[in-house]
């Protein structure tokens, strides 16, 4: 991914924190070039085009909860792209290096109750990357 994409990536990450989802307004639609929601839901990776190419891609969510005996992460895929590791030579150590990395980022929203993070990650053959930070 070259610099333009990353910053696509961040804009679109900015927009989301703080309303994550695809639903209806107060917004007028009429303004934006692209349009990442539709029947199906949240499609944010239609904006990002890496200079090389990748496996697949997946916007993660995670909402860290306070209170109780200590915090909770629920975490959920928002979209995804391709199948994460289909062009690993090793895909079941592929696929743990993507359930090891972490969902905590420098892309939050803290609310009373909880916050809210999201990140980017890809898989190109045996590399795994992606976006936690500014």
């Amino acid at each position: 991914m070259d610099y333009r994409d990353w910053d696509r990536l961040v804009a679109v990450l900015a927009l989301m924190v703080p309303a994550v989802g695809c639903a209806e307004g107060s917004i007028d639609e009429a303004q934006f070039t692209e349009d990442l929601c539709d029947g199906s839901g949240l499609h944010a990776l239609m904006a990002v085009e890496p200079d090389e190419p990748v496996d697949a891609s997946a916007l993660r969510n995670a909402e860290e909860l306070f209170g109780g005996e200590g915090e909770e992460l629920n975490t959920s895929i928002l979209d995804a792209d391709g199948t994460l590791c289909s062009g690993a030579s090793d895909r079941p150590a592929c696929e743990q290096g993507v359930a090891d990395l972490t969902f905590l980022s420098e892309f939050s929203s803290a609310g009373q109750e909880s916050t809210t993070y999201q990140s980017l990650v890809f898989t190109r053959g045996d590399e795994i990357g992606g976006a936690w930070d500014l």
